[in-house]
């Protein structure tokens, strides 16, 4: 039973058309994905639409199915191409993710100096030095409250 809102015949088939009328390439789970989107946008343009306002709710839903598609392509796959008015073309490459296995792993350690695993002995000289006084405040704090470093 088709999808009957206002003027549309069938609500369903036009937003399959939307779809393939912008020449996208989609696996079939996407084209569902886009489907199932278009057909909520068309149910709240069918919700707010006031038929006594004198122009075709097919007319309305197909400019903004177009635009809901390209809507739903962004948030999908990121948007990557800006066009400006002045002919200016911006285009982001989107990220690459690089596998991190062991062989990444081997490289990183060799690249990275030596240390000693002990806040104390390894690291910064500055943080050395902070952590001296620290301690060096903990005993005089723990002096003045009578009670033992054991703890």
């Amino acid at each position: 039973m088709p999808l009957k809102l206002h003027d549309v015949e069938d609500g369903e088939r036009l937003a399959a058309w939307v779809i393939h009328r912008s020449q996208i390439t989609l696996s079939p789970e996407d084209f569902e994905d886009a489907h199932q989107y278009l057909l909520l946008e068309l149910w709240r343009l069918f919700v707010d639409f006031d038929p006594t306002g004198g122009r075709p709710f097919a007319l309305l839903a197909t400019t903004v199915l177009g635009r809901r598609l390209v809507d739903w392509q962004r948030k999908q796959f990121g948007r990557t191409i800006w066009r400006f008015g002045d002919g200016r073309v911006y285009e982001r490459k989107p990220p690459v993710f690089v596998e991190f296995n062991d062989s990444v792993i081997g490289r990183l350690d060799a690249a990275e100096p030596a240390r000693g695993s002990d806040r104390e002995t390894g690291g910064d000289e500055a943080v050395r030095g902070l952590l001296a006084e620290r301690d060096s405040k903990r005993a005089q704090d723990l002096e003045l409250l009578g009670l033992s470093d054991a703890a």
